[in-house]
């Protein structure tokens, strides 16, 4: 889940629930949140903030998308 939202004219505060893949190791995902955070800034010059939360999703949003690899948005 991706939400966005407009705190000022020109500020964006990006919020992601993502589903890590369960072999990524914690060095990785750290890359990989990294990774999304730089790519939304430079895709999106209002984007002030970035936050990626990726705890667990309940049980039925698990079983109802497969796992692929890296992190899914």
């Amino acid at each position: 889940m991706l939400q966005a939202v407009y705190t000022g004219p020109d500020q964006v505060i990006v919020a992601a629930k993502v589903r890590p893949v369960p072999t990524l190791s914690i060095p990785e995902l750290t890359r990989a949140m990294d990774e999304v955070d730089h790519l939304m800034r430079a895709s999106f010059p209002r984007v002030a903030d970035v936050y990626v939360d990726g705890s667990a999703f309940r049980d039925e949003q698990r079983a109802s998308t497969p796992p692929q690899a890296g992190i899914h948005i």
